[in-house]
């Protein structure tokens, strides 16, 4: 005996859907898909913007970090600022750590010294 689908349903109530309701749902899955087509577009574009800044020298994870920092509303920024001075300071002292010692290089203040 051959076995047959089930008739399609809406969600959790098990109703059986509608010829208008198979039209929509159509709609809404062709809407999705071209979204979701557009999203890949645009991150791809977003990539390209990226290696174009890099090719001019820029850095892309600054670039990242400074565009994340844009988009935040400023209590937000606020926050966020406050949040990294309070792990900095709760940290204490990194110039025994590589991200220390070049810090402290960059801005002029030692020579590094190899890290342990």
């Amino acid at each position: 005996m051959p076995k047959t689908e089930p008739e399609a349903t809406i969600g959790h109530n098990g109703e059986n859907l509608t010829d208008e309701q198979k039209q929509k749902l159509r709609a809404h899955i062709a809407g999705i898909r071209d979204l979701k087509k557009e999203a890949r577009e645009i991150s791809s574009d977003i990539g390209h913007a990226y290696k174009a800044a890099k090719a001019d020298g820029f850095s892309t994870g600054a670039l990242r970090e400074l565009i994340k920092r844009l988009e935040m509303d400023a209590d937000e920024l606020a926050l966020r600022e406050h949040q990294i001075e309070a792990y900095r300071t709760a940290l204490g002292p990194l110039d025994d750590t590589p991200l220390g010692q070049a810090a402290m290089t960059r801005e002029g203040f030692a020579e590094a010294a190899p890290a342990h």
